[in-house]
């Protein structure tokens, strides 16, 4: 049982009717066949259903992240953002470039998400 609750929290994907069986388990103390706590396990993992909710919102959301920043990893900047004709280089619109402002929230953001994703 301990390996299981040391693999909790890992990733963002997570599949409710392995989650239900683990919990399951957990309840009725590693014997599967228990009704009851089958029973205690739908309750459980219904309490649950908003976490799997924002969890699926959340790996969404770090999909899109990861995809702009392939993207910025992919290619030199902006063409016409200074309207001047110049690229502006995403090194100068990240943390620590000379228009930061820009993309800073970006940065702060792809840092949440854990590699993987």
């Amino acid at each position: 049982m301990e390996k299981r609750r040391k693999n909790v929290g890992k990733g963002v994907s997570m599949d409710r009717d392995k989650v239900r069986e683990e919990i399951a388990i957990i309840i009725h103390g590693g014997f599967r066949s228990d009704v009851k706590a089958g029973a205690m396990a739908d309750d459980v993992l219904s309490l649950l259903a908003p976490v799997f909710e924002k969890a699926e919102k959340y790996e969404k959301a770090a999909k899109g992240l990861k995809a702009v920043e392939d993207l910025m990893n992919n290619s030199e900047g902006v063409m016409g953002l200074h309207l001047n004709g110049d690229i502006a280089p995403w090194s100068e619109l990240r943390t620590e470039g000379r228009f930061e402002e820009w993309l800073v929230a970006f940065d702060e953001a792809i840092s949440e998400v854990p590699d993987g994703n």
